[in-house]
């Protein structure tokens, strides 16, 4: 494919994910261009425009995490799970400082 002469758009896949990704384009005879270094957790895939739709479907049928580069945080449900511990043991620093303090 040559992206010069089509438009197109990139994702990004968790690294984990590429091997079910990969299989699943050659299935539906999708062509796209493959990064093969990482960027952090993540490799790009470059595709055509015209296959949008389609890659959206095996997204959400197989339960891959495709991100844009517009998405900050690529890893939004994970964070959330991180940020409950996090608020989770201020709290218990918290109120183990102020039973300290009280019995003290």
């Amino acid at each position: 494919m040559n992206l010069l002469e089509t438009p197109h758009f990139k994702l990004y896949a968790r690294i984990e994910q590429t091997i079910v990704l990969n299989a699943a384009l050659y299935e539906n005879d999708i062509e796209f261009l493959k990064e093969e270094n990482p960027v952090g957790i993540h490799i790009r895939y470059y595709f055509k425009d015209e296959d949008a739709e389609v890659i959206d479907k095996i997204s959400k049928e197989l339960g891959l995490e495709l991100s844009t580069e517009t998405i900050v945080d690529l890893d939004y449900n994970r964070s959330k799970t991180y940020y409950k511990f996090y608020a989770i043991a201020i709290l218990a620093a918290i109120l183990l400082v102020l039973l300290l303090s009280f019995f003290s």
